[in-house]
């Protein structure tokens, strides 16, 4: 039995990293479905996450999110996935 290995970050973790305002943390989560009580984690794949992420962040007035964005979203290249976290 073969056995791999996924990696993923949080998407708080970015979040936090770009300080991206709770209220805009909130707006841009409600495009996801999250797990029920009986699921620890909800992954979506990262180029996808990051790439709805930049298109949020692209119409937010506030571009600083924006900016730390484009540092962050290559910390992690192992990361095939960010969990969604409810």
């Amino acid at each position: 039995m073969a056995v791999e290995v996924v990696g993923y970050w949080n998407s708080s973790y970015i979040f936090d990293a770009i300080d991206l305002e709770a209220e805009d943390q909130e707006q841009f989560m409600e495009q996801f479905t999250t797990g029920d009580d009986k699921t620890d984690l909800t992954l979506v794949s990262s180029p996808k996450f990051m790439r709805m992420l930049s298109e949020f962040l692209n119409g937010l007035e506030n571009k600083d999110p924006l900016e730390e964005f484009q540092y962050v979203k290559h910390w992690y290249p192992e990361a095939k996935y960010v969990n969604i976290e409810g």
